[in-house]
C-alpha cells in the first residue's frame, strides 16, 4: 500500500510512505486440516491474531504502543463502524476490525481473551474507549478512512 503525504498532488516532487505485511495465505488443504480439528470462529480469530500481531510491529517502529492502538481500534469498531451504507474502504476496514465474539475456548492463547474484551468494551459503551486514549494518542479507524479517502496530509 502506498500513500502520498507531505506534497499535494500533481507537484513535481512528492514524497511517498510505503509499508506493507507479509501475510501467509491459507490453501485449501490447510484450511480443511484446520476446519476439522477446530471451529470456524477460532480460525478467524487466529487468522485476526497473526494480522494484529503484524500491524502492532508496524505501529511500534512508529513509536506507538502497538498493542494498545490495536485494543482502541478493535474498541472503537463498534460504534465507529456501525453504520449500513459504508464506502469499500470502510467496509474493508470493518472486516478487518470485525472480531469474533463467541465464547473462547480453554485452548486458545491469551491474546485471544484480549482482543475479546477490547471488543465487547466497545460493543457494551463506546465511552469505554476513552480508556485507551493515554496509551495510543491515535486512532487508526480515523487514520484508515482518511488516508484511503485521499484527505490525509501532513503539511
Amino acid at each position: 500500500m502506498t500513500q502520498q503525504t507531505i506534497i499535494p498532488a500533481g507537484r513535481i516532487f512528492t514524497e511517498g510512505v510505503n509499508w506493507g505485511i507479509a501475510y501467509e495465505l491459507p490453501n485449501k488443504k490447510i484450511f480443511l486440516e484446520n476446519l476439522k480439528e477446530k471451529k470456524k470462529h477460532i480460525i478467524r480469530r487466529r487468522d485476526r491474531r497473526n494480522l494484529y500481531e503484524n500491524v502492532e510491529l508496524i505501529l511500534e517502529n512508529f513509536g506507538f504502543n502497538g498493542k494498545a492502538c490495536i485494543y482502541r481500534a478493535l474498541c472503537e469498531a463498534s460504534s465507529k463502524l456501525a453504520f449500513e451504507d459504508k464506502t469499500i474502504t470502510e467496509k474493508m476496514v470493518s472486516i478487518l476490525l470485525r472480531y469474533p465474539l463467541e465464547p473462547i475456548e480453554q485452548d486458545e492463547p491469551d491474546q485471544h481473551v484480549y482482543y475479546h474484551n477490547a471488543t465487547r468494551l466497545g460493543y457494551e459503551d463506546p465511552t469505554n474507549c476513552e480508556g485507551f486514549l493515554e496509551t495510543c494518542p491515535i486512532s487508526l479507524i480515523d487514520l484508515a478512512l482518511t488516508l484511503f479517502d485521499g484527505e490525509f496530509y501532513l503539511g
